[in-house]
């Protein structure tokens, strides 16, 4: 909802910039800060968790934002 705001009301952009940021913001967390965390042996298990959980919520906002920006 911040990226949405954001993109249409504030920064003013073009509606496809504007729903191609929404589109992405709903996206989960990439293996990014995984293999940071892994790499510096810091908390991998709790980057991990993130990972799951903001895939797990992903099908719900990317199913979300593609239905009503179509």
């Amino acid at each position: 909802m911040l990226t949405w705001w954001l993109a249409f009301h504030l920064f003013g952009l073009p509606p496809l910039w504007s729903k191609t940021a929404v589109i992405l913001s709903a996206l989960p967390t990439g293996t990014g800060p995984f293999m940071l965390a892994e790499f510096y042996r810091r908390e991998g298990g709790v980057t991990s968790s993130a990972i799951l959980f903001s895939t797990i919520v992903s099908l719900i906002t990317v199913t979300f934002c593609l239905t009503v920006m179509i």
